[in-house]
C-alpha cells in the first residue's frame, strides 16, 4: 500500500525536540502536553499514569466511566469518558457471543473516532497517542498542526494478523474471526496518517517492515509492569505451597477469552498431557466464553470446568 506521509513522521520528531530544545535550553524534552485515545482500558490507563507522574499534563480519552478509571490512579479530572459507547459495546458484545450477532465495530469505531476528534481540536496538544482503529478521525484533525501523531498498535500488522488467523483457523478446523475487510482498511489509513507507529514486540515490528512500513516510522516499545500488583503477600505464598505439597489439586487460572484466537486450541491438549503422566487432580477457572473447545476439559475426569465469573464491575 502507498503510505504517503511516512517520510513526514521523523522529520516532525527532529522540529519537535528542536523547538523543546529552543523553549527550554535542554537537550531532554520538556513537560508535554499528551492525549491518550483509547476505545476500552488494555495498559493505555497505566501509560497515562507514569506519564503524569513524570510530570506531563496528561488527558484520556476513553468510553469507560470516570469513576472506574480513578481505580487505576488517574486523575478524574483529566479524563474525558465517552460512556454512552462504552455502554452500547457492552450490548453488542453480549448479543454477539450469546446470540451470534453481527459485532458492529465500523458503527462503534466510527462512533468514538468522531467523538475524540470533535474534542481534540478544541486545544493544542503536543502529542496525540491513539490506540489502532479508533484514531483516524483525529489524526485528520490534527493534520498540518505541529501535534505529533502516534498509531499505537498493540498487535502485529493488521494484514499479518489476518493472515496468521486464517492459517490458525485451517489448522484447528474452528472457525476464528479474523478482521473485516472495513477495519484492515481503516487501520493503514491510520498507519499512513501517523507520524510514528508503536508495536510492542519484536515480531510485530518485523511484520510492520515486512509489510512495507519504513522502519524509521516504527518505535519498538516493550511493556513494564507495576509489580506490587501481582506479587501476593509471603503468607499466600506460603499457603500455596502447603497446598501444593500435600496433594491437594493443582489450579491453573485461564484469565481472558477462551477461544481459538487465543490458543484455546492447544490448551485443550493440556489436561489429556497431565492425566496421562500425572496422578493429581487440576481445576481451571476461565473468564471467558464457553464453546465446545472445552469439551475436551469436561470429558476429562479430574479436570474441572468453571464458567465465567462475574467481575467486581463490567469494566
Amino acid at each position: 500500500m502507498c503510505h504517503s506521509e511516512e517520510s513526514q513522521g521523523p522529520l516532525k520528531w527532529e522540529r519537535f525536540r528542536r523547538n523543546q530544545q529552543r523553549a527550554f535550553g535542554r537537550t531532554s524534552l520538556s513537560k508535554m502536553k499528551i492525549a491518550i485515545v483509547v476505545h476500552g482500558r488494555f495498559h493505555a490507563f497505566d501509560l497515562a499514569r507514569e506519564l503524569s507522574r513524570r510530570g506531563h499534563d496528561v488527558s484520556l480519552f476513553t468510553n469507560y466511566p470516570g469513576w472506574a478509571v480513578k481505580r487505576f490512579d488517574v486523575a478524574r479530572s483529566r479524563v474525558y469518558s465517552f460512556g454512552l459507547h462504552g455502554v452500547l459495546s457492552q450490548i453488542f458484545w453480549f448479543l454477539h457471543e450469546q446470540l451470534g450477532f453481527i459485532f458492529p465495530d465500523a458503527f462503534l469505531n466510527k462512533m468514538f473516532g468522531f467523538w475524540v476528534a470533535r474534542r481534540v481540536r478544541q486545544e493544542s496538544w503536543d502529542v496525540a497517542l491513539c490506540w489502532s482503529g479508533v484514531g483516524e478521525e483525529a489524526f485528520k484533525v490534527l493534520s498540518g498542526k505541529p501535534t505529533l501523531r502516534i498509531c499505537h498498535r498493540s498487535s502485529t500488522h493488521i494484514r499479518t494478523q489476518a493472515v496468521i488467523l486464517e492459517l490458525e483457523e485451517k489448522r484447528t478446523g474452528v472457525r476464528i474471526e479474523r478482521p473485516s475487510p472495513w477495519i484492515i482498511r481503516r487501520e493503514e489509513r491510520e498507519y499512513s496518517l501517523a507520524d510514528f507507529i508503536i508495536v510492542l514486540s519484536s515480531f510485530s515490528y518485523d511484520s510492520f517492515v515486512n509489510e512495507g512500513v519504513p522502519s524509521e516510522k516504527l518505535s519498538l516499545l516493550p511493556l513494564g509492569a507495576r509489580l506490587q500488583d501481582f506479587r501476593p503477600s509471603r503468607q499466600l505464598v506460603e499457603k500455596r505451597c502447603q497446598r501444593i505439597l500435600s496433594g491437594q489439586p493443582l489450579q491453573v487460572l485461564n484469565v481472558g477469552t477462551f477461544s481459538s484466537r487465543k490458543g484455546a486450541w492447544d490448551m485443550t491438549a493440556v489436561p489429556r498431557l497431565f492425566l496421562s503422566n500425572l496422578s493429581r487432580n487440576y481445576r481451571q477457572s476461565t473468564n471467558g466464553e464457553t464453546s465446545f473447545l472445552i469439551q475436551p476439559l469436561r470429558m476429562a475426569s479430574k479436570w474441572y470446568w468453571v464458567r465465567r465469573q462475574q467481575q467486581r464491575c463490567p469494566f
